[in-house]
């Protein structure tokens, strides 16, 4: 199940092979079993669930700029969770 959810680009898995709990091979139904799982691999980092979220921002328009250069740059991470520097115009958010 993990597999096809990040072939379909729902998840992304930062670590290969994934590392299952001993409550995985247990008896128990299914869907409780796969949401306890992919909750426990979200939780220690190996996996990410995508979202897409439209918002509508009311305020200071300039802070879209600065929310779409800190995206560009991965929120300050890069694809393996890693910090990595902020561009220029971000130097401010360090502080």
């Amino acid at each position: 199940i993990v597999i096809k959810l990040a072939e379909q680009g729902k998840i992304v898995v930062y670590q290969q092979p994934l590392q299952f709990s001993d409550e995985f091979s247990k008896d128990g139904l299914l869907l409780e079993t796969v949401t306890k799982e992919i909750a426990k691999l979200q939780a220690t980092g190996q996996i990410d669930i995508r979202t897409d979220l439209n918002i509508t921002f009311i305020g200071d328009k300039r802070v879209l700029s600065d929310l779409a250069l800190l995206a560009e740059s991965g929120y300050g991470e890069d694809h393996f969770g890693n910090n990595i520097a902020l561009p220029k115009e971000l130097a401010y958010l360090r502080r």
